[in-house]
């Protein structure tokens, strides 16, 4: 992700907004640009920034627009190699810049609020997202990330969630100063930061025009209104299996990041003399102690980074979740259909 970086000029300064924002209040127009941009893009992880102001210490958010691929970006950028204009014109920075530039000309909301990404709910805990969310709020406060999941509408359901980096992992990061530096044990017990304190949700309000909703009630025939029974489907398998699989997969990588753990352990307790020995060596020679991370690298220790291991198991965690509630949802509709049946049956 790279549109982040751009955005200084645009970015409202924390001090004209004090506090952390309660709620996110939506435009329907927003929800529509993020769902038209998932469905031109399937099966791709596109992002967008939005736009908006802080009212009454609610955020809401008024505009976005989607960002074009990196791959046709570059691959338009090859066919105009001879036309600089042109491959100006189609960089990241100059759409970002001028998009936010004439909303400010024409007096619409032109501050960056934070952005949004198209996804599986649970696939976007990564560290980029993270480091990408933590530039937001290092500049806005209020910033959330709006995330999409394109999948849950073949059930007729809109999924929109916001979620922002809580306050223990904004002092991580400060504390690491290098977002992209490896985090250590002993940083994460100081701060009491855990997977499940990573990240917060914020509640999500969806804001439709009055005259807009009217129109929507006449474009739906009555019988639609009246008989929707394709509530009464219980069908789930697709889901599911793909929840499984994802689940799988992150069990499986969490499994691989404690065995690194456990190799960089068993590295530091065999070498545990030597460690004593370099440390009274330069003690005796009148030098200042070595960190630790410092003091293990010198016998070919490295502790591997520990916010791989709270994003996986902040993955599972909301997968599970995920699951849990669509189990649920199966299972009360599952028992209305025996119901309804067992109605049937008596009446004949």
């Amino acid at each position: 992700f790279f549109f982040f970086f751009f955005f200084s000029q645009f970015f409202i300064t924390s001090d004209t907004m004090e506090g952390r924002v309660s709620q996110v209040t939506i435009s329907s127009l927003v929800v529509m640009k993020i769902v038209k941009h998932a469905r031109e893009n399937p099966n791709t992880p596109v992002q967008g920034p939005i736009v908006g102001l802080v009212v009454d210490n609610k955020l809401d958010v008024s505009d976005c627009f989607p960002l074009p691929q990196r791959n046709d970006l570059d691959e338009q950028t090859n066919n105009n190699d001879n036309d600089e204009n042109n491959s100006a014109q189609l960089n990241l920075q100059g759409i970002q810049t001028a998009f936010l530039a004439f909303n400010r000309d024409v007096h619409g909301d032109s501050f960056s609020v934070g952005w949004y990404q198209v996804g599986e709910m649970g696939s976007f805990f990564d560290k980029g997202v993270a480091i990408d969310q933590y530039t937001f709020q290092s500049n806005v406060k209020e910033s959330v990330l709006v995330v999409y999941d394109p999948n849950q509408i073949e059930q007729n359901k809109l999924v929109l969630k916001a979620f922002r980096l809580t306050e223990k992992a904004m002092s991580l990061f400060d504390k690491l100063k290098d977002p992209s530096k490896p985090v250590s044990s002993e940083m994460v017990k100081e701060i009491g930061l855990t997977y499940k304190s990573l990240f917060e949700e914020v509640p999500v309000v969806l804001r439709t025009p009055p005259l807009a909703r009217v129109m929507m009630l006449n474009m739906v025939p009555e019988s639609q209104l009246s008989n929707e029974f394709n509530r009464l489907d219980s069908s789930s398998q697709g889901f599911q299996e793909r929840d499984v699989n994802f689940l799988m997969g992150n069990i499986d990588d969490l499994g691989h990041e404690a065995s690194r753990y456990t190799q960089y352990r068993r590295t530091v307790f065999r070498n545990q003399d030597k460690l004593k020995q370099i440390a009274e060596s330069r003690v005796e020679r009148g030098l200042s102690a070595l960190p630790r991370a410092e003091l293990e690298a010198e016998v070919g220790a490295t502790e591997p980074s520990r916010l791989e291991p709270m994003l996986l198991n902040a993955q599972i965690a909301n997968s599970s979740s995920h699951m849990a509630h669509l189990g649920s949802t199966c299972l009360g509709t599952l028992y209305l259909n025996e119901a309804l049946e067992s109605v049937s049956v008596d009446e004949q």
